[in-house]
This record gives structure tokens, sequence and C-alpha cells, in this order.
């Protein structure tokens, strides 16, 4: 029905005057009490997130914007403070267009910390995004955290890595959604951080030369009393295999070889997890496959009679992938080498090979995604390339096995969009063998980041998966290890050391037990 503006005018100045009363309570509450951080995990599904009061929508008015701000939560306990963004485009926080910096007066004392800039006593800044003088995108890429001055006589800025103020976010994966971690109590050029009863936060997106794209309004946030005693986790940790007929798998991205160039970590952590195979990227072309077989029987050796065998597989240039596996296997000599579709000159960084437990028939796959890149990036193309010509050289040369079962994994590097994931998903159901994602977690609960590298400007994430077969497949556990979870009973009975997980590599392992049923896709699929 018509109506003139004068009569619409009205109307729209009610509305408007509602959602103003309804947003000063929503925000009311918020300051008034904190908000509690019950069962915040940092992995990008943000269910836990549903109970959650917005303290802020943010209308769209940043149409053009690389982003467009939109609803804020956040959640507090004695030992993090949470924060979830609704972006409106779907980017990764490390790798986008512009700069994302979110202000905090993280010690609620609008005297200390800059005088100048969009929050008036800001003592920290984490940019999303930061400015780097590495060759790559010019907005910059990673997190950065800035800490300020404490007075107008101190104009200093200090540089600090992410790492040190313990940030995490999920996903990891380019979203329209992020959630962000970030340690309380920190001490950082003599001022403890967060460890007080509220902050004050803003946050503003700027381009790359600087000019503001969107920004909120400053929030102050209720946070409970910090807690001095350590987090520990809500469940027992345990490293214990499942009890009955199952296998343990592992994929582990063993970082430029050094399985064999610095061994011990490595050989406490596989022995402490006991797999039945493991999947292995990021092995150097001049590691040899009887080297690798001479390392696992000699630091850990299975019982009397029993051996490991190694397939190294021969493509992906000087990075290599292999499978080790305590019961024997056949090669697919057509699967040895994998070239790209469309450039036959580079092969794809994978191991393929058919592992048999007893009659059961398991096609087992290691891979290694070309790393770096955002959506829609050079990178992300290649890896979009390599799952396609993967699927189609495993699809064109198992037609005649028999296979019961697949299991895929390794360092896929998710950091631009789900579509090689989604490929692969696809590829296999195509098949006839549709997979599933091992939904694995650090056994402290807190994330499922696979990925650590505090000498980087990026922070822990998810980059190594598993999948495995929907039919046929029970998953009974999963997790991701990190040697810095384990109690202190723990490090004893296994003769781990807390900085094993540092020591060996930059990626965790990703372990799954699993047990075989009788609904399995027995012989040549259609």
């Amino acid at each position: 029905m018509y109506m003139n503006n004068f009569n619409i005018l009205p109307c729209r100045l009610v509305r408007f005057t509602v959602s103003v009363i309804v947003f000063t309570i929503v925000f009311l509450l918020c300051v008034l009490h904190h908000v509690k951080a019950e069962a915040i995990i940092i992995d990008g599904k943000f269910g836990d997130w549903d109970q959650k009061v917005e303290i802020l929508v943010d209308p769209v008015d940043a149409e053009d914007g690389f982003v467009d701000l939109g609803s804020i939560r956040y959640a507090s306990d004695g030992h993090h403070l949470h924060l979830m963004l609704e972006l409106r485009r779907v980017v990764n926080l490390q790798a986008m267009d512009g700069q994302l910096t979110i202000y905090f007066d993280a010690d609620g004392d609008v005297t200390t910390g800059r005088t100048d800039g969009p929050l008036p006593g800001a003592d920290l800044a984490i940019v999303c995004t930061a400015p780097t003088n590495r060759r790559t995108e010019a907005a910059g890429m990673g997190l950065a955290v800035e800490v300020y001055h404490r007075s107008p006589t101190n104009d200093a800025v200090w540089h600090e890595s992410p790492y040190a103020l313990g940030i995490s976010f999920a996903p990891t994966i380019a979203s329209p959604q992020s959630e962000l971690r970030i340690e309380r109590g920190v001490r950082l050029h003599d001022r403890a951080l967060f460890a007080g009863k509220k902050v004050t936060m803003r946050i503003i997106a700027t381009t790359v030369a600087g000019d503001v794209v969107d920004a909120i309004p400053s929030l102050t946030l209720r946070l409970p009393e910090l807690e001095k005693t350590p987090w520990k986790p809500v469940n027992e940790v345990s490293l214990e295999r499942m009890a009955g007929n199952h296998l343990r798998v592992i994929t582990w991205n063993v970082e430029r070889g050094s399985i064999l160039n610095t061994p011990l970590p490595f050989v406490r952590t596989l022995r402490a997890l006991d797999a039945d195979i493991i999947l292995l990227e990021e092995l150097t072309s001049q590691q040899s496959q009887h080297t690798i077989e001479n390392f696992f029987n000699n630091h850990c050796p299975l019982s009397e009679n029993a051996r490991w065998y190694v397939h190294l597989g021969s493509g992906g240039g000087n990075l290599r992938c292999a499978i080790v596996s305590s019961f024997p296997f056949k090669v697919i000599e057509a699967l040895d080498i994998v070239p790209y579709e469309n450039q036959t000159n580079r092969s794809v960084r994978q191991a393929s090979c058919i592992v048999t437990v007893e009659d059961t028939n398991i096609f087992v796959c290691a891979i290694h995604l070309k790393c770096c890149g955002r959506v829609n990036s050079r990178e992300e193309v290649t890896r979009l390339t390599e799952v396609r010509s993967l699927i189609n050289a495993i699809a064109a040369n198992i037609g005649d096995q028999q296979i019961d079962v697949m299991l895929l994994g390794g360092d896929v590097n998710l950091v631009g969009g789900y579509g090689p994931l989604t490929d692969l998903l696809e590829g296999c159901s195509r098949m006839g063998h549709p997979v599933q994602v091992v939904d694995a977690y650090q056994l402290d609960g807190l994330t499922n980041a696979t990925w650590y590298d505090a000498d980087q400007p990026f922070v822990p994430g998810r980059l190594d998966y598993l999948l495995c077969s929907v039919n046929g497949v029970t998953i009974e556990r999963s997790f991701v290890f990190d040697a810095t979870d384990l109690p202190l009973h723990l490090l004893s009975n296994t003769g781990i050391l807390p900085t094993d997980s540092l020591d060996a590599s930059d990626h965790r392992p990703v372990v799954v037990d699993l047990r075989f049923g009788n609904s399995f896709s027995i012989g040549n699929s259609e």
C-alpha cells in the first residue's frame, strides 16, 4: 500500500526509538555483568556462541569495503577473553585487502596508554593483516600486536608477536565470521594486560592507504576475577588406545624432514602414540625410503617378527609424502607420481597405497597441498588443481581394486576457501566411497589448531586433516597431540618432554582410532 513520506516518518522514528532502547538494555546488561566464557572453543564452528548476547550490531554501511562490520559478541573467564566478529565478507583475518585493528584500553585506565588515536587510553592494538616487508599482497599478512606508551611524555610503540598475548582465532579458512581468544594477565612492558575487571575496545577497518572503511564505537567489557592458577582441562587427558579391535592412524607434517635430523622428540612422541599407520608429509627428496624404514624399525620397534613398511611417494618436487604401516601394503604404480592436470612437469605431493589389515583393504593417501595465499589467490588455484588431479588419478586407477575403506590425510593448508576440502569429499563420493572429516581437538579441549610457530606472524590454526570412510567405519576417538597439554604423570610415564612438540615440528600430529564394521563397499564401484 502506498504511503506518503509524511506518514512514513513517524513509523521510522518509532522503530528507531525502540531499537535504541533495546540496544541500550542489552549493552547495559553486558557492561554490568560479565558474559561467561563457558564452553567457548576456538574451532570456527560458532555454535557455542548462540547463548552469548550481541553487544553491538553495526548497520550495513560499508557495502564496497573489504569488510562490513556486523554483530559483536564477547565472553570471558579467569584466563581468557573471547570475541566473535561478524565481518559480512568471506575473508581470512590474516589475509585481507586492508587492516582490521582492534584497539584495547586493556588496563581499564584511560589515563594510561595512548592519548591520541581512535581510542583514548589504548594500551595495545591487535592488527589483523598486519603490514609486512615480505614480498606478498600489498595489504600484508598475519597478525601483529602494537603496545603503546603509558603517558604523553613517552610515545614509544613496541611491536610484539601475537603469540606474546596467546592470541588464536578460527577458522583458518576464510569465513564471514571469526572468533578470537586473548590470554589474560600477560605482562608486556611493565604492565599486566586484561588483568582487571573491565576493558574498553574499539574496532577500525582501514584500507592499505589508511582510509577508514568501517568503524564501531568504543565498547566497555566487564571481566571476571583473574585466575592465578593455570587453566586445567575439564576431562582427564589420556593417550590410551581404545579397547577392542581398532586401528590407530596419525598424520604428521615433519617440517622439512626433521624426523631424521632431530629424531629424539619424534621418537618419544611416536612411541607414546603407538600408531598402526602413520602418514608423513614434508619429507625431503634427499631422504630415502630405506632410511625412513630403518628409522622406524630401529627407534620404534614392533613386537617380535613384525616390522614397519614404508612407501615414499616419488612426486612432489623437493618435498615428499610417505606412508608408514605396521601392515603389508600394495603400491599402485600409476599413482606413484600424479602430474598436475594442466602442467605435467609438476606433480602432486602425495603417497598412496592399499594397506591390508586382516581381510580389510584400506586405500591410504598422504597429501600435502600448496601452502599460503588466500581466497582466489594463485596458491588457492594450485590447491584446487592438485585436488582435481589427485582425485581423477585415484578414480582412474582403483577401479579394478577391492577397496573396503578410504583413508586420506595430511597438510591441506586450508587458508583460502573450503574448495580443496569440498573437492576431496565430493571426489571420494563420486567414486562410491564417501568420506567424513575426523573432528579432532587438542587434548586441552580449547582448540582444533594443528599448526603453531611463534616465529611467524600467523597465529595457530587448523591446517592438517584426516578423512575416513563413512560406511563401515566408526571413529572411536580422535585428538590433536601437543606435549604441552600433558599432565605431569603422563610426561613421567611416557618420557615425553613438555618441549617435544615445539622441538619436533611446527605441525601437530592428528590422531584417530578407527573401528571397522561389516558394512563395507566391497569390490568395484560403479
